[in-house]
């Protein structure tokens, strides 16, 4: 009918919740905040359980209206798909691959401490993950998982980091 994904309506439900925190607290920017959304980068025959590229969406906190704001949701993950397959889901395992772990460390270390985010851009505002739920009950050690609270770690400039299961 809409034509827009879960994973779609999950980013504009959050850019919506955001968007209502922040204009409580005279807070709100008047650019969109945008997400970084994990990706699997699996191939479906792999044996490897997480492999994992992530793309950048507006959440289109500055629209006030929900159905603009899910139209809007829909038409920035469509391009920021394009732009992930377009460059290669393992662009970036290849770059950080080639490269000797204290470069990379180093570099790291030069964006957020010396040079800091006041001068560059955040890439993102915050980590969102819809992560489907286990098909059937789980167990372990002969009791049975009621709950899943998943965990990712919060980077430089992220304020928040939401996980759907």
């Amino acid at each position: 009918m809409h034509d827009v994904s879960l994973n779609d309506v999950v980013l504009a439900i959050l850019g919506g919740a955001l968007r209502t925190h922040l204009l409580g607290l005279g807070t709100l920017p008047e650019t969109s905040l945008v997400a970084a959304v994990p990706v699997t980068t699996r191939e479906e025959a792999s044996k490897v359980a997480n492999a994992v590229s992530v793309m950048m969406v507006e959440l289109h906190t500055e629209l006030a209206d929900p159905a603009e704001r899910v139209a809007a949701v829909s038409e920035s993950s469509r391009r920021a798909k394009g732009r992930h397959r377009a460059t290669g889901p393992q662009t970036l395992d290849a770059i950080t691959d080639a490269l000797p772990s204290e470069v990379v460390r180093l570099g790291s270390w030069l964006l957020t401490d010396v040079i800091g985010p006041n001068r560059i851009p955040p890439m993102c505002n915050l980590m969102c993950s819809n992560v489907a739920g286990p098909p059937v009950p789980m167990w372990f050690a002969g009791a049975r998982l009621l709950g899943l609270y998943p965990l990712w770690p919060i980077y430089p400039t992220m304020g928040l980091n939401v996980t759907v299961v």
